[in-house]
């Protein structure tokens, strides 16, 4: 299901009319896409009713981790969330407890990328790392990959079950 955003016509909006569009937030939308379908709504009212329709407010939101009239700021900061994907971004935000603008604003720098599992993930760390053959030799085969995992996820990464995999993120 395709994320979307509602945009109303702010003067019917204050005319108690309920005109607006919905744009669908499809990967790689930009903010310069979303202001050519909004200045182009506008110019129809405009033409439909012969006054100057140019002002417009984000009203709703489908499929959004954002909670009755908390929209995030404008759609630059909508246009900021990586990918779109908004499982990730609803579990980080949960995760970290500082709100959804925390979340947005600080995604990008803790985003870690998609992995089968947390598993997956510490091994790649660790090979990134270091290389434990050099380090320990034949002892190498006795590391605990799942205790390492289970320790980088007690402190400093946490993770979120998304459809795309398991999104990680560094505790930031």
């Amino acid at each position: 299901k395709m994320a979307k955003i509602y945009v109303a016509d702010l003067m019917d909006y204050n005319e108690g009319k309920l005109e607006g569009i919905w744009i669908e937030l499809y990967k790689g939308i930009t903010e310069s896409d979303m202001l050519a379908e909004i200045t182009a709504f506008l110019r129809k009212r405009t033409e439909e009713t012969g006054e100057l329709h140019e002002e417009w407010r984000l009203d709703d939101t489908d499929d959004l981790p954002l909670e009755g009239e908390v929209l995030l700021s404008d759609i630059e900061s909508i246009c900021s969330i990586p990918d779109w994907n908004w499982q990730a971004l609803i579990g980080y935000a949960n995760g970290i407890g500082g709100g959804m603008e925390y979340a947005v604003e600080h995604f990008a720098e803790a985003f870690q990328g998609y992995w089968d599992s947390e598993l997956a993930f510490a091994e790649n760390l660790l090979d990134e790392q270091c290389d434990l053959e050099k380090l320990i030799g034949n002892l190498a085969s006795y590391f605990d990959y799942e205790a390492y995992a289970k320790d980088l996820f007690i402190g400093d990464y946490m993770s979120v079950d998304t459809s795309e995999g398991v999104a990680v993120f560094l505790n930031v």
